[in-house]
């Protein structure tokens, strides 16, 4: 998994490059990578994320029937749109367990949160767009 994160993370300025220049015309396109590039980082950012707790001494053990993470992994993980809505769905709906094994969620994991976490990833960019258009000449 490791070395096809590292391919993608290298390819991934040539891609935007290359879409920048030739494929943004097409619409179609334009999205499809839109929606493969959040994929990717969404996927590379758990897996690198899950490798720091690994790495920094945490211990991931099924026994019992319940995972224990810290709650920084929490934090971190409500930054990224697809675990923000997870988490979203979880607390609103009070899912305590999934596929048999149960996750202690902190208690700053609120619907609210998830929220939050996902308005600023939709107002940020189009701030920024709005921005970087109203400094363009077009």
């Amino acid at each position: 998994m490791a070395g096809w994160a590292g391919v993608s993370v290298i390819l991934l300025p040539g891609i935007v490059r290359y879409s920048n220049a030739v494929l943004l015309n097409v619409p179609g396109t334009a999205i499809g990578l839109a929606v493969l590039a959040w994929f990717l980082l969404a996927v590379i950012f758990d897996t690198v994320l899950f490798g720091v707790f690994i790495a920094t001494g945490g211990l991931f053990n099924f026994g019992g029937g319940v995972i224990n993470l810290p709650d920084w992994f929490f934090a971190a993980e409500l930054v990224v749109p697809p675990d923000a809505v997870g988490y979203f769905a979880f607390t609103l709906f009070g899912v305590e367990q999934t596929f048999g094994l149960r996750v202690q969620l902190p208690g700053f994991v609120t619907p609210e949160a998830a929220l939050l976490s996902l308005f600023l990833w939709t107002a940020v960019p189009l701030l920024l767009a709005l921005w970087w258009f109203r400094t363009q000449y077009l």
